[in-house]
Order: structure tokens, then C-alpha cells, then sequence
């Protein structure tokens, strides 16, 4: 499982990659930031690794710039996340608004002031109330979701 923590530019997420069966595999990039036409996307993927790794490809090709372009998220199916639910992937935009990739739903738009995604999502919302930082929040959920794990991986707008 995994927690990815939003705000203020930063995006956060711990590194730990279980099985289904619920043995530590080890750690696997879940973040990455991706330039586009000189602006920055902060893109990630909850779920199952070769899930996430797929959506984090898709974000760096040729296919990216193309999906962007069309404001109306009416492209054909995205192909990051096929017809199983085993990612939701996620894109922050350079206006820190979230566009959510969630099984064979459209993509759609959620504005907030910070976003977050997996097991440790709740801790992370208490966290941020509390004023936390991405990175911040992202610790509080280590050492309190058992599914959650370091070291914490951080890509930043700027």
C-alpha cells in the first residue's frame, strides 16, 4: 500500500512495495515530476507497482503532451489504467489542481488546497490540518500505517 501527499508545490510519498500477499518486496518509485511545454506535472499512482510504473510511463511519453492538450479529458480510453482498478493515477497540474485517473472512468478535475492518495490517507488529512508539510505528513503516515513505508521519495514544482 501507499501514501502520496500534495501541497504547496511538493509532492511526497513513501517507497515501500508489497504483494498481494502482503510480503515487503522492497521499494519502487510511485512520484515523478514531468515537464511539459516548460511547466511542471507532478505525477504518481497508487495500487499495484506494474500499475503504477505503466501510468508513470504513459505520463512521460509522446501520449502526455497529446492528452493535455484536449481540455475536455474526452481522449479515448487512458491506457495507464486499462479496465482493472489496480491504480489510481493522479496528475497535478501547474495550477496545483488534481486531474484523477481511477480504473475505466473518465479522468476528472478536483480542485483543493493539498490531495492525498492511498492506505495512509486519512493520517495524511490530520496531518495536513495540523499545518503539516507534504513531506511532513508523509512521515506521520510511516509511523502510523502499517502499510507505509520509507524512505520517502519528494518531487517539487520548482
Amino acid at each position: 500500500m501507499t501514501v502520496l501527499v500534495y501541497r504547496d508545490g511538493v509532492l511526497a510519498s513513501d517507497s515501500q512495495l508489497i504483494r498481494r500477499n502482503w510480503n515487503v518486496l522492497g521499494h519502487a518509485e510511485k512520484i515523478a515530476r514531468v515537464d511539459v511545454d516548460g511547466e511542471a506535472y507532478l505525477v504518481g499512482g497508487t495500487g499495484e507497482a506494474p500499475y503504477v510504473a505503466k501510468f508513470i510511463r504513459w505520463c512521460r511519453s509522446d501520449n502526455f503532451p497529446k492528452f493535455l492538450q484536449n481540455l475536455e479529458y474526452s481522449s479515448p480510453r487512458i491506457e495507464p489504467t486499462g479496465k482493472d482498478d489496480n491504480c489510481t493515477g493522479f496528475v497535478i497540474k501547474p495550477d496545483g489542481v488534481c486531474i484523477r485517473f481511477e480504473g475505466d472512468d473518465p479522468p476528472y478535475e478536483v480542485e483543493s488546497e493539498w490531495h492525498v492518495f492511498g492506505s495512509g490517507d486519512m493520517i495524511a488529512v490530520g496531518a495536513l490540518e495540523m499545518g503539516a508539510t507534504a513531506e511532513r505528513a508523509v512521515e506521520v503516515c510511516i509511523k502510523h500505517d502499517i502499510l507505509s513505508d520509507g524512505p520517502i521519495q519528494v518531487v517539487r514544482r520548482d
